[in-house]
Formats: C-alpha cells, sequence, structure tokens
C-alpha cells in the first residue's frame, strides 16, 4: 500500500509558500489600510479648519451686510438732507435776484440754514472717513484670506466684495459732487451776500453749537 498524501514533503512546501503568500498580501493589506486611515484623519483635519474659517468668514459676510445697510441708510439720510439744501439754496438764490429791487437792502439768511449747512457737509465728511475706513478693513481681510481658503472660495468673496466696494465707491461719488455743488452754493452765496466771515454773523449760541459739532467729528475723525 502506498502512504498517505499529507505525508508528501512537497505537500507542505507548498503548503509553507502558500502561507507565505498569503502573510504578504495580509501585510500589505494592512499598511495600505494603515495609510488610508492616515489620509483620512488628515482629510478630516482640513476639513474641520475649512469649517472654521468658513464659521469666521460667515460671521465676517454677516458684520459687512449690517455695515452696508447702515451705510445705505446713512447716504440716503445725506442725500435727503442734501437735496433739502439744493431746495434751500434754490430759494434763496430766488431771493437774492430782487436784492437790487428793494434799495440795497441785505436779505440775511436764516440762522437755521447756516447751522443745517454746516451739518451737512459735517455728516458727509463722517460718512466719506467711515467709507475709507471701511475699505481699508475690507482689503486688510482679504489678503489674510488668501491662505486660508479655498481659491474658488476666495474668487466668491473677493467678487462680492468688489461689487460692495464698487457699490460704495459709486455712492461715495456721488456725496462727493453734491456736497462740492453744495460748497461752491453755499461759497457763491456768501461772496454775493458779502459774507466775509460766518462767525460775524451768526449768535454766539449758534457759533458755539457749530464749533462744538466741528470738534465732536475732528475726535471722531482721531
Amino acid at each position: 500500500m502506498c502512504e498517505p498524501a499529507t505525508k508528501d514533503p512537497m505537500s507542505f512546501l507548498y503548503l509553507d509558500l502558500m502561507a507565505n503568500h498569503l502573510l504578504r498580501d495580509i501585510e500589505e493589506a494592512t499598511k495600505d489600510f494603515n495609510d488610508k486611515m492616515v489620509f483620512l484623519r488628515e482629510q478630516e483635519s482640513n476639513i474641520l479648519e475649512n469649517v472654521k474659517n468658513l464659521i469666521s468668514i460667515d460671521e465676517f459676510l454677516d458684520l459687512l451686510r449690517k455695515c452696508v445697510v447702515k451705510m445705505e441708510i446713512e447716504l440716503s439720510d445725506n442725500e435727503n438732507g442734501l437735496i433739502e439744501a439744493e431746495r434751500t439754496v434754490a430759494r434763496l438764490e430766488r431771493s437774492l435776484t430782487g436784492c437790487e429791487s428793494l434799495d440795497g437792502k441785505w436779505i440775511p439768511l436764516q440762522r437755521s440754514t447756516y447751522k443745517h449747512l454746516l451739518k451737512l457737509l459735517l455728516s458727509a465728511d463722517r460718512s466719506y472717513a467711515q467709507c475709507a475706513c471701511l475699505k481699508d478693513e475690507i482689503e486688510d481681510y482679504n489678503q489674510e484670506l488668501i491662505g486660508k481658503v479655498a481659491p474658488e472660495k476666495i474668487g466668491d468673496i473677493i467678487d462680492y466684495h468688489n461689487k460692495s466696494l464698487e457699490l460704495l465707491e459709486r455712492q461715495i461719488s456721488e456725496l462727493e459732487s453734491q456736497t462740492e455743488v453744495l460748497k461752491l452754493n453755499f461759497d457763491q452765496i456768501s461772496k454775493d451776500m458779502d459774507i466775509s466771515s460766518l462767525s460775524t454773523k451768526l449768535t454766539c449760541q449758534t457759533g458755539q453749537e457749530i464749533m462744538a459739532d466741528k470738534n465732536k467729528f475732528q475726535l471722531f475723525k482721531k
């Protein structure tokens, strides 16, 4: 009778080769699994960091929206004030056309008109300073975001900021042009009425109120 096949040395050698091959496959699979786990942990860390950045960006955008809304309200108020001032100047110009027919009598402007014009000018200067500060803050924040946010997010944020800046610049330009027109009209009225100094035409109380507004504006700029 022949001996059982399990005692054949070739069979044991074949089993040993198969076991070694399986062990190598298991080691490679384990190494690949560990590498993928490390990669997944890195990606998870990056995702958490991006979430934190997105939260910070969302908070900044919310603050920016509030600032833009507030600025629009202030610009609208200033525009309405300038329109009212233009109407007042137009009425005064119509009154000045009849000065010669009143035997050279001087028609003084009302004290409230001077005070209102000066407050409008100070308010325009304050709005311009606030817009300039807001523009600088946006530019600084854009520089900080370049290294922290994905390129596609940076493009979207920059586009939004550029649109906001363009809107603010247009509003500032309109406000500046209206302010210049108002200054020219005010200077022309003062020249036509031979007003050498505003402080010589206003009462002491009005002068003190205007100087107080001016001092407040200088403190605000500092």
